[in-house]
């Protein structure tokens, strides 16, 4: 203490505003600024989860109408993947196959139509099920996609 103590009261004052000002500049860049940002993230994370949603909405209306009442008969397995993949311009991403016997399959820089159509085609020739689809819109205006695919037992 005898370090303030031998300071003037101006100089005492140009300190204690000093860490004033430190203390507000932390406070602004520790506690204000990440939550403004967190907010911002939320809002964008939420707008391009709506997006997809709208995706989702105005095409399940095209896929019903598009598959047959009956589903494939023949045997899913990766090749039939594949197969479809390739007859429809896709280029498959990754393939992983799952321990309860379902298949992962990623496909990046593909249109809404494109996969759509790809799980039409696949469940009217396959015996096969999409139990999962995951799609992500780019700025570029293609999306991403993974599907979770299980081989159906007749």
């Amino acid at each position: 203490m005898s370090f303030w103590n031998r300071l003037d009261a101006r100089e005492r004052l140009l300190i204690t505003v000093a860490g004033c000002l430190l203390i507000i500049l932390a406070i602004w860049f520790l506690g204000v600024r990440p939550i403004m940002a967190a907010k911002q993230n939320a809002q964008l994370a939420q707008s391009t989860a709506l997006r997809n949603l709208e995706i989702v909405q105005t095409n399940i209306p095209k896929l019903s109408s598009s598959v047959s009442k009956t589903t494939g008969t023949q045997p899913f397995d990766r090749n039939a993947v594949i197969q479809i993949a390739k007859a429809n311009g896709l280029n498959i991403s990754r393939v992983q196959p799952e321990n309860n016997g379902s298949l992962k399959v990623w496909f990046d820089e593909t249109s809404s139509n494109q996969i759509f159509k790809f799980i039409s085609e696949l469940t009217s020739e396959y015996s096969v099920q999409v139990s999962g689809v995951q799609m992500t819109r780019k700025e570029s205006g293609t999306i991403n996609t993974t599907l979770t695919l299980k081989g159906s037992r007749a």
